[in-house]
Formats: structure tokens, sequence, C-alpha cells
């Protein structure tokens, strides 16, 4: 039902043109103050900035060096771990391969187990058909030597006849 004594409209409703009231709006900026705060240099603040990234970016590219000089590093300290892991290897493979055939370890060749072990056996089988000279009595004693055995008795009875 409509009631004629109410206003259609309330009155707190304001209209964009009017001005405001107690508490609505921004306040006018205070002179004083803005004439006490320091100004912002903000071309300043800029250069500040962009020096600062060149720095920061420097510190980048020094820093990517080092890294490229220790990972060099790192590569070449593991390719000697490696080599020295290797050789002890090998090592350990033809001292073995000496322990069973009794070959020194000095005169076994190879990089395998497989290459240092046929080499150990090739060694044994050589140095097996191989004669040992011959001594015919080691625990006897040495023939009596004449004179016609020396070389220069012989030169010296040719020379002066004499028998």
């Amino acid at each position: 039902m409509f009631r004629p004594w109410q206003p259609r409209y309330p009155n707190r409703i304001r209209t964009v043109d009017a001005t405001p009231t107690e508490g609505g709006g921004e306040q006018p900026p205070d002179s004083e103050t803005n004439e006490t705060q320091e100004q912002v240099d903000w071309e300043a603040k800029y250069h500040e900035a962009v020096k600062h990234s060149h720095d920061l970016e420097s510190q980048m590219k020094t820093s990517g060096e080092t890294v490229d000089k220790l990972t060099a590093r790192a590569e070449t300290a593991e390719k000697a771990l490696n080599d020295l892991k290797t050789a002890q290897q090998r090592l350990d493979w033809k001292t073995k391969a000496a322990k069973t055939t009794g070959i020194p370890v000095d005169l076994i060749r190879g990089d395998s187990e497989e290459d240092i072990n046929a080499h150990a056996e090739a060694l044994k089988t050589y140095l097996s058909t191989v004669s040992k000279p011959a001594v015919p009595n080691p625990s006897g004693t040495p023939g009596a030597k004449t004179g016609n055995d020396n070389p220069n008795m012989l030169l010296l009875k040719q020379l002066f006849g004499t028998n």
C-alpha cells in the first residue's frame, strides 16, 4: 500500500555533484606538510637502480666464469680418479694372475682381465718349453786345463816353432 506522507526517496542519497558532508570525502592536501616533506628525485632513483642492475649483471658473469672453471677442475679430477681406479684394478688382476701362474707381475701385460690371464698363461707355457742350460756336475770340481786349451799358446807355438 502507498502512504503519501513517506517520501519516495530517502534523504541519505547524494548525487555526484553535491559537496561532501561531514566525514565523507578526502581532505585537501595541507600546504604546510607538502612543503616540509622532501621532494623525491625519481630520475636519481632510476639511475641508481640501473647501476645496481649492471653490478648484478657483472657479478653474474664472473660467477658464471667461476662456475665454468670449477666445473672443468672437477671434470679433470674425476678423470684422474677414474684413471687411478683403472690402474689399481689392472694391478689387482696382474697380481692375481701372477699368483696363479707363477710369472712375475712385471712381465704380464694387458688391459682387461681376460687379456692379462691369457698373456700370463702364454708366458707360462713358453717358459715351460724352453730348455734350461744343462750343468753336467753342479757339485763337482771343474776340469783341469791343459796348456793346449789356450788359443794364445797355439799362436805362440806356430810363431816360434816350438813344440
